[in-house]
């Protein structure tokens, strides 16, 4: 038998035990793709006279690179800008093309929208009858923006110097003599030459251009009204960005004033750009067909729980980093006045595989190689399995007191096989206390935002979407281990005092001690000292593994007066989440069974492989302190998915195993293999799928099953995190407390393996393992009833409505 069929057979009985496998040789789930932009030609403030009656409306979706199978639908729609006056105009649809049809003098704003809601842009529209004038930035605004304020910083960037900020404008009179019925008035804080249109800025506040009628029948008249943001700066290009971030030791008041896109949405194919607002996000070197992020990315150590890679480091040569990366360093206020900053030039892998489906693969040049080994079986040269820590983070909010505002943040083109997505990383960490994220649009990454320890944050009228896992996930960094002081104290088959070192380390086959009672909840003679512990009821297996979750989860140790002591609280309000590959909300605990103490039960048989560089965890669990989660207002989850789309091998790397283990499988066993799946042995979507089938969480149409998955608490170990409904509309509509226990599903549906081959008892102890590593309890999830929300699009016209009461 040759070395790698002996190092992957003595793997077989636990090589799984972190890990949520799927034997296949390419995974691909399809999810509804969208469009990634919309075209058009209309600026911010367009004018037509009534007599014109009707313009016929032109626009264009845009497809990201290798994007298939999607629904460009796009919907017209017009509203006033003063709803309480008659409408001024409609849209009319003939022959398959949208008309602005004019009804009356007034000012209203005409918007496109893709069928899913996620993309609109707007514009205005000034009707006149006689004469108008209108002003429009000379560089336009963006036009997705959620909020209507247009924020400038105080200065512009003259390479690393700062100056005063200025723009210019301009304006159009129709016709042209009615500028002799006109008179202009500016705010004080401004300079402004009508002849060249330039505004110079000179102060903070509010800050205007008006051009008053004196006769106000006559002439429909504007204003261009902005704030000025106190010590701001303007960033024009990604230089800009960095001076402001990366670059700047203690950061500056960002003021967005242009989208930072990725190279296929900057330039034409001919090298022409695309337009006048859109920079590249990169250095990039037309020579080499490089980008030059490795000098400019943001370095800082993982926040994350470590020990592991800590163990691993001090005994191998092949040392681990700890460092994450992050795009972008934001260390102060934030102002994307809706300006798209799209990451995909440093997160998206660069490589393809070959296969018949487009699938990305990672490139040696590649910055953004997931997240780091929280836990790994095998070696950093050859992760057998590897459980996840914290991932590389495109925008990065690092201190207190910091709002981001009308933000438009994606990692990347989306794609619509989320696989794809694998190795593009968090959108947005926060990390610091008092940060609100407020009118924003954040989109598109293996993970969209992440808050861990953080007091006070609050999430406001935003939209949340596309997580290849989890679309936000929360927790803490800080935990608990257990007690290596106290005596531990069960009642179990005539044994109910250890001390600590009896219980941990004791070797008798005769007493309930940590290996004993591991090695019995495998229910496997292949690892199981005591013959007799297989024939032990289920009932009192599941007695056991309550009973040493207990031991190895102390909950008094994160309790105050019976109150959870919380170290990490997070607001939703008026929220949308929309397409998670999991769940919208994933509320974490790290794992606590007895393999992350010290390999229990096959830390004999790892023993065997240390001198390969093998290492086997010592006391790296324990219990995090919890998450407090307040869900308010109309926060809704717009997150339905059929069964088949609950794909959970993003959470662990499984690459080696699936490239090796079916044909050494297949090999070795002959008849006797048994092809394995995630649901034989971390079977919640099993679970999941019997339980909405027999209570009714399913919903029904066109002969396909739906479930929508708003939000889970996970993890393995006890999760004392609390989610707050109390000021939720429509929390009705949430069924709550569907509870998943993982552990007592695989005891209870595998069988025992007396006189099986090796192969059938590798392959039942694999449904059972899982829970060695992950812990004992339950998770904790919620569904909608009766398909609430279900086909209903996203709307950032809603979001809008709200910012700019």
């Amino acid at each position: 038998m040759s070395k790698k069929t002996l190092f992957i057979l003595l793997f077989l009985p636990f090589v799984l035990a972190i890990s949520f496998f799927a034997v296949s040789s390419f995974l691909v789930t399809r999810v509804k793709g969208d469009i990634s932009n919309i075209e058009w030609e209309y600026k911010n403030n367009e004018v037509y006279s009534l007599e014109e009656g009707e313009v016929e409306l032109t626009a264009k979706p845009i497809l990201a690179d290798k994007q298939q199978d999607v629904d460009a639908t796009l919907t017209w729609d017009v509203k006033n800008v003063n709803e309480e006056e008659p409408p001024h105009a409609r849209i009319e649809v003939r022959d398959g093309k949208p008309y602005l049809v004019f009804d009356s003098i007034g000012s209203v704003v005409v918007t496109c929208t893709n069928s899913s809601g996620n993309i609109s842009k707007s514009f205005n529209v000034k009707i006149y009858d006689g004469g108008v004038v209108s002003i429009n930035t000379r560089r336009l605004r963006s036009q997705v923006a959620i909020e209507k304020n247009n924020y400038y910083g105080e200065y512009d960037l003259n390479g690393s110097d700062l100056v005063a900020a200025s723009f210019y404008i301009d304006v159009i009179a129709r016709p042209a003599d009615v500028m002799e019925y006109i008179t202009i008035e500016t705010s004080p804080n401004i300079e402004y030459n009508e002849m060249t249109g330039k505004v110079t800025l000179t102060g903070a506040g509010q800050g205007y251009v008006r051009y008053k009628s004196t006769e106000e029948s006559y002439v429909e008249t504007e204003e261009y009204s902005f704030k000025i943001v106190d010590d701001g700066v303007n960033v024009y290009n990604y230089s800009d960005l960095l001076e402001c971030t990366n670059r700047s030791a203690t950061g500056r008041i960002v003021c967005l004033q242009t989208n930072l896109e990725s190279f296929a949405n900057t330039y034409n194919s001919d090298g022409t750009k695309k337009d006048a607002i859109t920079e590249l996000f990169g250095t990039y070197n037309p020579r080499t067909k490089k980008y030059n992020f490795a000098n400019e990315v943001y370095r800082f150590t993982s926040t994350y729980n470590t020990e592991y890679i800590d163990q691993y480091n001090a005994k191998n040569s092949d040392k681990i980093s700890k460092d994450i990366l992050a795009g972008i360093r934001v260390q102060k206020d934030f102002y994307g006045n809706g300006y798209k900053m799209n990451l995909h030039n440093l997160t998206y892998p660069t490589g393809t595989l070959a296969t018949d489906e487009y699938l990305v693969a990672l490139s040696a040049s590649d910055l953004f190689r997931g997240p780091l080994p929280y836990i790994l079986i095998g070696t950093n040269g050859i992760p057998i399995v590897k459980s996840y820590g914290q991932d590389n983070v495109g925008f990065y909010v690092d201190g207190n007191n910091i709002t981001v505002r009308d933000a438009y943040i994606t990692n990347c083109d989306y794609s619509n096989i989320l696989e794809n997505n694998d190795y593009t990383g968090t959108v947005m960490e926060i990390n610091g206390d008092n940060v609100h994220v407020v009118n924003s649009h954040l989109s598109s990454g293996k993970t969209v935002l992440r808050s861990f320890s953080n007091n006070n944050t609050i999430i406001e009228n935003c939209l949340l979407e596309k997580g290849r896992e989890f679309i936000v996930k929360v927790g803490s960094n800080e935990y608990e281990k257990i007690d290596q002081t106290k005596n531990i104290e069960f009642e179990f088959k005539g044994h109910n005092e250890f001390t600590y070192d009896e219980f941990f380390f004791g070797e008798e086959t005769d007493k309930w001690n940590l290996n004993r009672i591991a090695g019995c909840l495998i229910k496997s003679s292949y690892v199981t000292k005591n013959e007799a512990d297989l024939n032990m009821p289920d009932a009192d297996r599941l007695v056991l593994a309550r009973i040493l979750n207990s031991i190895l989860s102390d909950i008094s140790l994160v309790k105050s007066n019976d109150e959870p002591i919380y170290k990490n609280e997070i607001t939703f309000k008026d929220c949308m989440f929309y397409q998670s590959g999991l769940f919208s909300l994933g509320i974490d605990t790290i794992f606590n069974g007895p393999y992350m103490f010290d390999g229990s039960p096959v830390n004999s048989i790892l023993s065997m492989l240390e001198d390969q560089g093998i290492v086997i965890p010592s006391n790296v669990a324990g219990i995090n302190y919890p998450s407090l989660v307040h869900i308010t207002g109309k926060t809704e989850f717009y997150d339905y998915k059929t069964i088949d789309q609950v794909n959970l091998s993003c959470l662990i790397d499984t690459t080696y195993l699936n490239e090796t283990i079916n044909t050494l499988l297949n090999e070795m066993a002959g008849e006797d293999a048994q092809p394995m799946s995630i649901d034989d042995f971390f079977p919640v979507k099993a679970i999941i799928a019997r339980r909405a089938e027999a209570e009714g969480y399913y919903y029904e149409s066109d002969g396909q099953k739906y479930i929508n998955t708003p939000y889970v608490l996970y993890g393995g170990g006890i999760n004392l995190s609390q989610l707050d409904l109390t000021g939720l509309e429509n929390s009705d509509k949430l069924k709550t407390g569907i509870k998943l226990d993982i552990y007592e599903e695989v005891l209870t549906k595998s069988s025992i393996d007396s006189g099986a081959s090796i192969y059938k008892k590798g392959a039942n102890i694999l449904k059972k393992c899982v829970s060695m590593a992950v812990g004992f309890e339950p998770f904790d999830l919620a569904t909608y009833k009766d398909g609430y929300l279900f086909g209903e699009s996203v709307s950032l016209s809603v979001l809008r409505a709200r910012a700019n009461v």
